[in-house]
């Protein structure tokens, strides 16, 4: 039989949330229905330091599981 599939490589996003001036304790998550609210069921969200910055580490076969009908 043909070897499995390697694993999925954990993907890293970062950036900063700002409006006026960064934002700290902002929540910032993988909204995956596009409704504006992180839900349970989505599978990461983080909150921003104080200098605005946040970063959000995956595992991207839980993203394409997740936003499955």
């Amino acid at each position: 039989p043909p070897a499995p599939p390697p694993a999925p490589t954990p993907v890293t996003l970062t950036g900063t949330v700002v409006v006026d001036q960064a934002i700290q304790n902002a929540v910032v998550c993988m909204d995956l229905n596009a409704n504006n609210v992180c839900d349970a069921g989505e599978p990461v969200s983080a909150r921003t330091g104080a200098t605005g910055t946040y970063s959000l580490s995956y595992d991207p076969s839980a993203i394409t599981a997740a936003s499955e009908p």
